[in-house]
């Protein structure tokens, strides 16, 4: 007999997971490219109808009974997105077809008079001097000092940038904008979304979006009264521009891209392309007349993906976000770091015990250390700083390149948030296991639990099964990659359920065994349509190993998103990408959610997506797939909600599958999703 508790952490946020990013160019490249399209010799549409085509996230948040979806336009004339909220049936899981309302809509409307000067409705705010300074096209805010800021040449020069960056869209009228050879009007007044999800912070009524204009924007759900313009959902609250894209104090890898965004000739970039990760710390005061007095302050903390170096945090708790720190290697960021690079992964925000103190912490990896994967550093970092001032506590070194997605594990969550176990994937396929658990940051360790021989793109999810009365702890990681144009030919993936018996002498293999762990249970996971009304298993694997399992791909699938756990079952999409510049159709690009019992790896379920695309009457079979939201209906009943890269929302019933035997014990959220309101 088994039980579970599942490992989660205590967000009031909806479900927030980032993975890999998706790259393509026509060639066989290793750089990071610019575009979320292929790049064809070829003329092709590369318009995709607003619509996202975020491969390695599901672009997806519920939020009570909300789903948030994000999109995009890369054609050259528009490079703009859209940020749609949409009702989810708690009875049925349907999605409603017609959005709550649009980000992008709400913007458009907004008249030109109303952008500009002192009461602007867009309240735009960036750090300067460590302080959240409103952006306004003023002479007060124009000043010499910040023309440098905004790399305009005078003050009419400064003026106009930030009416081009509000969405002011005349060269006539009151007030206009100048163009010359030097600025452009944006298409829309919102920057594309590709691979940064909405986070839904419940607390705060907000929806928080970041987006490739290189703003973080703010948008305000069921009535919130943080902010400005709120009367309505879906309007803008507020908008933050890291300090890290400014002029002069900025990075030097990302000189002045705010600026760049309205000049002549900009094309797409990804800029702010990063999910944040988001928490709140609630703090009691008692003053005079033992009055007590409670303090709610939400944190947020975020790489930029490719936009820039580093890691910035902020807090959410009034009407502007307010700008805590800077951590990256320029030379006016608060705590400098040579080794950090280019963070696609989310933070970690959470205490650590360190003496007798209880410190608030944000924990990340060093990421990418440059766009070339093929000539990335051979050590990878991670980091873990005070919450509230940046300052560096630890800093462990792995011998491995490029990691990205990191994971968190706590014995006692609910009673004071705090991680004692971080695990991580990089590149090179290592598993690595860094133990927070002491009181002294000099006996903070790092072991490899695993080398599984093949790349890790995207974060681990974690959970607790209790068997036979012993705990056992496991890490479910996927192996396979789609960064670069040359991972179209890379080796098939696997799916790991592997079991951290916290040893610090003994990993999962040895120097003669790089490829696969041997002392995992090893299933092979079915190629054909599995029967979601057969009660038999596919793929039955013998007795669990103390190891935990491996459930290896068919030919040409590889994982890149993370999984998700529901009701003692594993779920995650698994893609066979291919180059939509190839005209040859015999081996077009396809998806698969798979399903199988979280303790043993055994096969319970398998969806073709493209069947479930035929299902849902869409025209286009040929796509690949985003990580699965779970979704726990009033019913009992579970969906599995999926993104494509044609920017649809495949709403899969997986019901069966999650209330079958195969897997033990009581229902399980997943760390990043929540249940649908039932009343």
């Amino acid at each position: 007999m088994s039980t579970v508790r599942r490992i989660t952490r205590q967000f009031v946020l909806a479900g927030i997971l980032m993975a890999t990013p998706w790259l393509a160019q026509a060639d066989a490249s290793t750089t990071l490219p610019d575009t979320p399209l292929e790049v064809c010799t070829t003329s092709v549409d590369s318009s995709q109808g607003g619509s996202a085509a975020a491969v390695t996230n599901s672009n997806i948040v519920q939020g009570d009974s909300t789903l948030f979806a994000s999109y995009y336009d890369d054609t050259a004339t528009m490079m703009t997105g859209d940020l749609k909220a949409f009702t989810i049936d708690p009875t049925t899981g349907s999605i409603s077809s017609t959005a709550q309302w649009s980000a992008q809509t709400i913007l458009t409307a907004l008249s030109n008079s109303s952008l500009s000067g002192n009461n602007s409705s867009r309240k735009f705010y960036t750090n300067i001097g460590g302080t959240a300074t409103e952006i306004q096209d003023t002479s007060s805010f124009c000043s010499a000092t910040n023309q440098t800021y905004l790399g305009a040449s005078s003050e009419s020069d400064c003026e106009n940038i930030i009416k081009l960056l509000k969405g002011v869209n005349s060269t006539t009228g009151n007030p206009s904008v100048t163009l010359g050879t030097t600025y452009r009007i944006p298409a829309k007044r919102l920057g594309t979304i590709v691979h940064s999800e909405p986070v839904y912070v419940s607390g705060l009524s907000m929806v928080i979006q970041a987006a490739n204009d290189g703003m973080l924007h703010a948008f305000t759900h069921n009535n919130g009264t943080i902010g400005a313009n709120n009367s309505s959902n879906g309007s803008e609250a507020w908008t933050y521009i890291p300090k890290a894209f400014l002029n002069s104090i900025g990075q030097s890898d990302a000189p002045n891209k705010i600026k760049a965004y309205v000049t002549s000739g900009y094309t797409h970039k990804y800029w702010l392309d990063a999910t944040p990760a988001i928490d709140k710390f609630t703090s009691t005061t008692t003053g005079n007349g033992n009055q007590t007095t409670t303090t709610t302050t939400y944190y947020l903390s975020s790489g930029f993906a490719k936009g820039a170096k580093g890691v910035y945090s902020l807090t959410l708790g009034t009407a502007n976000p307010t700008p805590l720190w800077t951590f990256d290697n320029s030379s006016g960021a608060t705590t400098v770091d040579s080794d950090t690079g280019y963070l696609y992964g989310r933070p970690i925000i959470t205490q650590a015990i360190i003496g007798s103190t209880v410190t608030q912490v944000a924990i990340f990896a060093s990421g990418f250390s440059t766009f070339d994967l093929s000539s990335l550093a051979s050590n990878s970092y991670l980091y873990v700083v005070n919450l509230t001032t940046g300052a560096l506590i630890k800093k462990f070194s792995v011998s491995g390149k490029g990691l990205n997605y990191i994971a968190g594990f706590a014995d006692s969550y609910s009673t004071l948030n705090q991680v004692q176990y971080v695990y991580g994937g990089d590149l090179d396929g290592n598993v690595w296991r860094f133990d927070l658990t002491s009181t002294d940051t000099n006996s903070w360790n790092v072991h490899k639990l695993a080398s599984l021989g093949a790349p890790i793109s995207s974060e681990p999810e974690l959970g607790q099964i209790t068997i036979d009365g012993t705990p056992k702890r496991f890490i479910y990681i996927g192996t396979g990659r789609y960064l670069t144009p040359s991972d179209l030919t890379t080796a098939s993936g696997s799916m790991y359920g592997l079991i951290d018996r916290i040893d610090t002498v003994t990993s999962y293999n040895d120097s003669n065994d790089a490829t696969v762990p041997n002392q995992l249970s090893t299933v092979t996971l079915a190629s054909s349509n599995y029967d979601t009304s057969a009660s038999t298993t596919v793929g039955v694997a013998s007795n669990l190993s103390s190891y935990g399992w491996a459930a290896n791909l068919p030919t040409g699938q590889r994982v890149i998103n993370s999984a998700a756990i529901a009701n003692g079952k594993v779920l995650f999409t698994a893609n066979k990408p291919s180059n939509p510049c190839d005209t040859n159709t015999s081996s077009p690009m396809e998806s698969w959610l798979y399903v199988i019992d979280y303790q043993t790896g055994l096969q319970t379920g398998y969806f073709s997506l493209a069947s479930a695309a035929t299902s849902a009457g869409l025209s286009d079979t040929h796509f690949l797939a985003s990580r699965p939201t779970v979704v726990k209906l009033s019913s009992g009943d579970y969906r599995a909600m999926i993104r494509t890269t044609d920017g649809d929302t495949l709403n899969v019933d997986v019901g069966t599958l999650l209330t079958t035997s195969g897997g033990t014990g009581s229902a399980v959220k997943g760390v990043f999703w929540r249940e649908v309101i039932t009343q």
